[in-house]
């Protein structure tokens, strides 16, 4: 028996995944972490976050957390999905992000870069390494 490869049929649904490094609360006020080079085009539907650490934040001090589509070259600052940061995480625990609702800042092409971008406010906060989950549809 043969197999079919599925991945040019639009309407696939696809997870990508990547790991990002510690970010010290006293690290830099913006700090990108590129992750993943998008495989196809598509369009971004969830985006999770989650450590094996956890995170203490409050409303003072706390670091945003940015999906940042880069695009082909590295420069983009697209943002594709955000999450003020301000709420605690517990360790193994996934947070998700909220996707934009501007459809064009969902879609991806075949080769751009995502980054992650994490922003202090405050004193920050540690960002643990954490695994970043992309989930999204082929267009």
């Amino acid at each position: 028996m043969g197999s079919r490869d599925q991945s040019d049929v639009p309407g696939n649904r696809y997870s990508g995944q990547g790991d990002i490094g510690t970010v010290a609360s006293n690290a830099a006020d913006t700090v990108y972490q590129a992750f993943y080079r998008a495989p196809v085009a598509g369009k971004i539907t969830a985006v999770n976050v989650w450590s094996s650490a956890s995170q203490a934040s409050d409303a003072t001090n706390y670091r945003s957390l940015k999906l940042i589509n880069r695009g082909l070259l590295g420069a983009g600052t697209l943002v594709m999905a955000s999450n003020l940061g301000t709420a605690s995480r517990a360790a193994d625990t996934a947070q998700a992000l909220t996707i934009s609702t501007t459809a064009a800042n969902l879609a991806m092409v075949a080769g751009d870069i995502l980054a992650f971008l994490t922003t202090k406010v405050g004193d920050g906060v540690v960002i643990n390494v954490a695994h970043i989950q992309v989930d999204y549809q082929m267009t």
